[in-house]
C-alpha cells in the first residue's frame, strides 16, 4: 500500500467500520496511525471532505475491506422479449453509485398521481462509469407486433394500467433496466449523459415516447430534464471531477 496515494473509498469504508466495530473518531485516527489527534480529521474523512491515504486505511482495509466489496456490488434486472415470451436478465455491477435521479410525471389524465417513471443511475469503478436508464417495473408491457423476414419477432412497448406496477419492499426490484452505457473517462460520461438527456427531451428515446402522453409528442419537458442535469453537474462538482465539457 502506498504511503501517499489517496484511498478513494475512505468515507464508505469508515462508515462500515463504525457500524461494525463501534469506533469513535479518535479511535479511527489512532488506528490510522495518527497521534495526539483531535478527531477532526476523522470527521472530515467520514463527511467525505477529505481522503485518507492507503497506508492510513491499512487496518480498516484488512478488517472491513470484504464488507465494502459486498456493499459496492449492485444487482439490477430487466424484462426483455425472447421469442414469444418475456424473460428476466440480471446485471451485476461493482462500483460506487455516484448519481441517482428519478423523473416524475403527473398528475394528469394518464398518470392519476405523481409517479416516478424513469430513473438514471451512474456507477463509478476504477475511473470508469456505467449509466443505467431504468423504468418503473410493471409500467410498460411488450407486445408482439409481427415478424421480420428472418422469422424473429418485433416487439413494441405500451404503457400499462397503473394497477400493474410492481410494489416491492426492495426499492431496486421496482425498476427494470431499459438501457446501459459504458464510459471510460469523465469526458465520455458527460458526453453520454448529454446524449441521453437530449434523447429523452426530443422524444427520440423509445422510453420517453412510451411513458409520456401521446399528445405531448412523446417528449419530456424542460421541467423534467433541467433538474436532473443540474443535479448531475452538481454531483460531478462535489466529487471534483474535471472536464472541459462541464458547462461551468
Amino acid at each position: 500500500m502506498s504511503d501517499s496515494k489517496k484511498y478513494k473509498y475512505t468515507r464508505q469504508l469508515l462508515k462500515i467500520a463504525k457500524q461494525e466495530g463501534g469506533y469513535t473518531n479518535k479511535e479511527i485516527e489512532k488506528k490510522a496511525g495518527l497521534k495526539d489527534s483531535s478527531s477532526s480529521l476523522a470527521s472530515r474523512w467520514l463527511n467525505g471532505h477529505a481522503l485518507a491515504t492507503e497506508r492510513q486505511m491499512r487496518y480498516f482495509i484488512n478488517n472491513y475491506g470484504h464488507l465494502l466489496k459486498r456493499q459496492m456490488e449492485h444487482l439490477y434486472y430487466q424484462c426483455v422479449p425472447e421469442g414469444d415470451r418475456m424473460v428476466l436478465n440480471y446485471l451485476k455491477l461493482t462500483g460506487d453509485i455516484i448519481f441517482k435521479h428519478q423523473i416524475r410525471l403527473g398528475p394528469d389524465d394518464r398518470h392519476k398521481k405523481r409517479l416516478s417513471v424513469i430513473r438514471v443511475v451512474v456507477i463509478e469503478h476504477n475511473g470508469r462509469y456505467k449509466i443505467l436508464l431504468q423504468y418503473r417495473a410493471g409500467l410498460i408491457e411488450w407486445r408482439t407486433k409481427g415478424a421480420n423476414s428472418d422469422g424473429s419477432r418485433i416487439y413494441f412497448p405500451n404503457i400499462k394500467d397503473l394497477n400493474g406496477l410492481v410494489h416491492a419492499d426492495n426499492e431496486e426490484a421496482n425498476w427494470f433496466v431499459f438501457q446501459w452505457h459504458d464510459c471510460d473517462s469523465n469526458d465520455a460520461l458527460i458526453s453520454r449523459f448529454n446524449k441521453l438527456t437530449e434523447s429523452l427531451f426530443d422524444g427520440s428515446n423509445l422510453l420517453a415516447r412510451t411513458t409520456v402522453r401521446h399528445d405531448d409528442s412523446g417528449m419530456l419537458k424542460a421541467k423534467h430534464i433541467a433538474p436532473m442535469e443540474f443535479a448531475f453537474y452538481q454531483k460531478l462538482m462535489k466529487l471534483g471531477l474535471q472536464s472541459e465539457l462541464l458547462p461551468f
